[in-house]
């Protein structure tokens, strides 16, 4: 038996379901909860990836 016989083959694009949750969904909400309000300087130098945290 082969490990990909049972692995579920996900879809590349979106779903239905999922194009129908995006239009609903309020995008601009999410980063005032987190009370971020200005984009970061233009010196990214001090910015860090998710992977360095």
């Amino acid at each position: 038996m082969h490990a990909q016989q049972d692995e579920q083959v996900l879809p590349r694009y979106a779903t239905p379901e999922e194009l129908d949750m995006m239009r609903h969904y309020d995008f601009g909400a999410s980063n005032n909860s987190r009370g971020i309000t200005t984009a970061p300087s233009e010196d990214y130098s001090s910015l860090r990836t998710m992977a360095e945290w």
